[in-house]
């Protein structure tokens, strides 16, 4: 399993546990999304957490990661095997076209 998965897997269930848990949205958070488009490649998330640059880069990560599994989840759920749905993740472009555009999407959520 990739470490992006499992990371972002944890995170997203410690938010349905209790939202005060795991990593949130946060004013740099959403500078990094809408200022700086600096969300890492699918393909190369699971790096982010073994060579980041920065604390703030690792903490990211993991919010990213369990960005992904939310839009998984909440976009993807008619896949029928999550299997396809992350080979899809980690590998076609489109895909990373998708969340990136999802993520934007969420512009009036991140505001509040």
């Amino acid at each position: 399993m990739p470490r992006w998965l499992s990371e972002g897997i944890s995170v997203y269930e410690e938010m349905l546990k209790n939202p005060a848990w795991g990593q949130s949205m946060n004013p740099e958070y959403r500078r990094m999304i809408l200022e700086q488009d600096a969300l890492t490649p699918i393909s190369s998330l699971s790096e982010a957490f073994l060579k980041p640059k920065t604390q703030m880069d690792l903490q990211f990560a993991y919010f990213q990661s369990s960005m992904v599994v939310r839009f998984l989840v909440e976009e993807l759920k008619h896949w029928r095997l999550w299997e396809e749905a992350i080979v899809l993740a980690m590998r076609w472009k489109w895909f990373m076209g998708m969340f990136r555009n999802w993520s934007h999407d969420l512009k009036p959520k991140l505001l509040n």
